[in-house]
């Protein structure tokens, strides 16, 4: 009886653990936006089992904060969040990054589609990963018009291939931390002819949000810096896995250099590299078969950034599948100019050298746990066999 116990107990220990080791892992959540000034301001949204309910709206716009918990500090380099609502039942007037702790915005993304009825955001950090217990990732300016009104993440997937992640890189790889689908944001019962704003929330004057618009698209926020939009960036491969890129060097003084910007998915670049003044960049030895999408910006001394460059990709080790390719080797000078002015004579080329690119080890106390639970489990079995 007393080995029968002792197992019983191991093999609690080897389930329940993995279950304790996955609990408490991060994820987005909804807070109402609080101004440091107001010290009485409570952000908190109730957390149902399948949602977030904000209970007592007015109807009018309300600042709602998307932030990632991070209980076990996990390493974060980037997100996105793709999210869906009904334009009859709730209205996204804004969308805020200026506050956010992931600076650097992504192409394409930070945009509303009123047509489509999805909200697309994608950032990154600076400087590699961080580890913070939370992170703010944007505010927004929702205007629930009825009761059931929601806002719901969509195309979440475990890989980096989706919609929605929460992500850490290293090297050129990238995982996916969010474990699950987040929750959604729900508004339940309105109040009735209510004049106090919700508790914790800032309510604002009904009045439209200024922005661009062209077919119901809201623009994404510009960079503030006045540099050039870079052009002309080429790509070219070669059978041996070496992926060359070459562009035309902008004489404007402002510039001090050019960050290129890179993944395995279009739009969505996960890494960045600072290349200096220079217009080739090389990748060598990159795995063949892999499909990579690349960037550039411009930079100037105080670090501000131009807008992205045309995007190009290219299938490694494939020559012809380059979508903007050149030829000739941008070592030598010979290059096919066509209509770029591709070679700036006299510019060292700088090597981007992926196998040592900087790497961050994530062995956090999840982990370590986890381990834990599972040897204990097994000196328990051994020691009910041997007892035998």
């Amino acid at each position: 009886m007393k080995r029968l116990s002792i197992l019983v107990i191991g093999v609690f220990l080897l389930f329940s653990g993995t279950t304790f080791a996955s609990s408490d892992h991060l994820q987005f959540t909804f807070q109402f936006h609080c101004e440091d000034s107001d010290p009485t301001c409570v952000p908190d949204i109730p957390e149902e089992q399948e949602e977030f309910v904000v209970s007592h709206f007015t109807g009018e716009p309300m600042l709602i904060d998307l932030v990632i918990d991070n209980p076990k500090r996990e390493m974060v380099t980037s997100v996105h969040a793709k999210l869906k609502f009904d334009s009859k039942t709730l209205l996204v007037k804004d969308i805020n990054i200026e506050d956010s702790d992931f600076t650097f915005p992504e192409p394409f993304s930070n945009t509303i589609d009123e047509n489509e009825g999805t909200v697309n955001i994608g950032l990154s950090l600076t400087g590699g990963s961080k580890s913070n217990e939370k992170f703010h990732v944007a505010t927004l300016t929702l205007q629930p018009l009825t009761s059931g009104a929601s806002l719901k993440f969509i195309n979440y997937q475990h890989t980096e291939l989706g919609d929605t992640g929460i992500f850490f890189t290293s090297g050129i790889t990238a995982e996916n931390r969010l474990k699950e689908e987040p929750k959604p944001l729900i508004f339940g019962i309105p109040s009735q002819n209510s004049t106090v704003p919700p508790v914790g929330g800032a309510v604002l004057p009904r009045v439209d949000i200024g922005g661009s618009q062209t077919g119901g698209v809201i623009a994404p926020i510009k960079n503030s810096s006045a540099l050039e939009q870079p052009v002309g960036l080429r790509i070219q491969t070669d059978d041996q896995g070496n992926v060359r890129l070459i562009w035309p060097i902008n004489e404007d003084p402002n510039i001090a250099g050019y960050y290129l910007y890179y993944s395995q998915k279009s739009g969505y670049y996960l890494r960045r590299r600072d290349v200096g003044k220079t217009n080739f960049a090389l990748f060598p030895n990159l795995p063949s078969g892999e499909k990579y999408f690349f960037a550039i910006k411009a930079y100037d001394q105080i670090d501000q950034e131009s807008e992205y460059s045309n995007e190009v990709f290219v299938t490694v080790g494939l020559p012809g599948s380059e979508s903007h390719g050149f030829t000739g080797d941008p070592n030598a000078q010979k290059i096919d100019h066509s209509d770029t002015s591709a070679i700036t004579e006299n510019k060292t080329p700088k090597d981007i050298d992926m196998e040592n690119a900087d790497k961050t080890v994530d062995s956090g106390p999840e982990h370590i746990l986890f381990f834990m639970i599972i040897s204990m489990g097994l000196a328990l079995f051994g020691y009910a066999f041997r007892r035998k």
